[in-house]
C-alpha cells in the first residue's frame, strides 16, 4: 500500500498553513496537496491574519503553529475571532501547555494536534473536517477538566512527610 495514496476527500478544501519551519510545512502541503486539497502556506502569524482578513471566504480550514514570529497561534486566533473568518482552525504545536489548551479551548478552536505528530492523524482530522464531522474538541475539552481537577486533588490533598502518596496520610 502507498503511504501517501490520496484519502479521497469528498470535500477539497482551501487550506491556510500558518508555519514557520520550512520542513514541517513542506512536509505537511504534500500530504495535503496528495489528498487534493489546496494549500497556501504562510511562515508567520501576521501574514497568516493578513490573507485571512483580506479575503475571509478565500480559505475553509487555518492549520497554525503556536510559537510563530511576529503573533503567536493564540494571538492570531483571538484576532481572527473578531473578523468576519468563519473557517475551521486547527493548532499544531509542540507548546500544547494546559494553560496555551485553555487559552485555544476559550477561543474555540476546531482541534489541537500536539508536535511531534503524525501526518496520518492531520490527514484524518482534515478528512473529518471536510466531511462535516467532529474533530475531538469535546473530548479535548473533557481531557483538560480532568488533568485541573487531578492538579487541584493534588493541591488539596496533604502530602505525609517522605511519601509521595497523599492518602496514606
Amino acid at each position: 500500500m502507498d503511504p501517501l495514496r490520496t484519502l479521497n476527500p469528498s470535500n477539497p478544501l482551501n487550506i491556510l498553513l500558518a508555519e514557520d519551519e520550512r520542513s514541517v510545512a513542506f512536509s505537511i502541503s504534500f500530504a495535503l496537496k496528495a489528498d487534493g486539497h489546496k494549500i497556501e502556506i504562510v511562515n508567520d502569524g501576521e501574514q497568516a491574519f493578513s490573507e485571512l482578513t483580506r479575503n475571509p471566504g478565500a480559505f475553509d480550514v487555518l492549520i497554525t503553529d503556536h510559537s510563530m514570529p511576529r503573533m503567536n497561534g493564540v494571538e492570531l486566533v483571538k484576532r481572527l475571532r473578531e473578523t468576519a473568518f468563519r473557517g475551521k482552525i486547527v493548532v499544531l504545536s509542540a507548546h500544547l501547555s494546559a494553560e496555551n489548551r485553555a487559552a485555544y479551548l476559550a477561543l474555540g478552536v476546531d482541534t489541537m494536534i500536539p508536535k511531534p505528530f503524525d501526518v496520518y492523524q492531520l490527514r484524518a482530522v482534515i478528512r473529518q473536517i471536510g466531511n462535516g464531522e467532529a474533530t475531538g474538541t469535546e473530548a479535548q475539552t473533557a481531557e483538560l477538566q480532568a488533568s485541573e481537577v487531578f492538579r487541584l486533588l493534588r493541591l488539596a490533598l496533604p502530602e505525609t512527610e517522605g511519601s509521595t502518596d497523599p492518602v496514606s496520610s
